[in-house]
């Protein structure tokens, strides 16, 4: 599980990272996996889009691995 935070869009890179989370979720069937609420009575999910059998890309991961989201480890479990 890779808990992640990223920017807001008036924050930098905020555009960018909107921008890559669509890319990403374009093209397949979205698989939102609930972990828990933040403390802003958010959901904390985990992410993955399935675009093929039996292909998946795990959102979470691939926005850290492209620096458009951060990751928190010290929530994440690891």
């Amino acid at each position: 599980m890779c808990i992640v935070d990223a920017p807001e869009t008036d924050q930098p890179l905020g555009i960018e990272s909107r921008n890559k989370l669509r890319e990403l979720l374009k093209g397949g069937r979205v698989e939102f996996y609930p972990i828990e609420q933040d403390r802003y009575g958010r959901t904390v999910a985990e992410l993955a889009v399935m675009i093929g059998s039996p292909k998946e890309i795990f959102v979470n991961e691939k926005m850290v691995s492209t620096d458009m989201a951060y990751h928190y480890a010290q929530y994440s479990g690891l």
